[in-house]
């Protein structure tokens, strides 16, 4: 596991989020989905479940990201400046 940072000021809970905000947010990692190429972008994108004790959320990591991310599951990782949206594609 990496290093742990649960006392970062100002975090949200997952569950607090609104849709079109930008959040900063400390999870656990629970599964890290392999990266898949999205021909109407030309990219690759991976798929991250994070959750933290109040809900879960799916974080997409696009292009480079997608595969240099070395996230595992049950790493720690504290994120900000991250774009919420609605999934709008199942």
């Amino acid at each position: 596991m990496n290093c742990v940072i649960w006392n970062v000021k100002d975090k949200m809970p997952i569950s607090k989020f609104k849709t079109n905000s930008v959040e900063r947010f400390v999870g656990v990692v629970v599964k890290v989905m392999p990266s898949r190429y999205v021909k109407k972008r030309e990219t690759r994108v991976a798929s991250i479940e994070i959750s933290d004790e109040t809900g879960s959320l799916v974080l997409s990591l696009w292009g480079t990201k997608a595969d240099s991310h070395g996230l595992l599951a049950g790493d720690v990782v504290f994120f900000h400046g991250v774009w919420i949206k609605s999934n709008t594609y199942n």
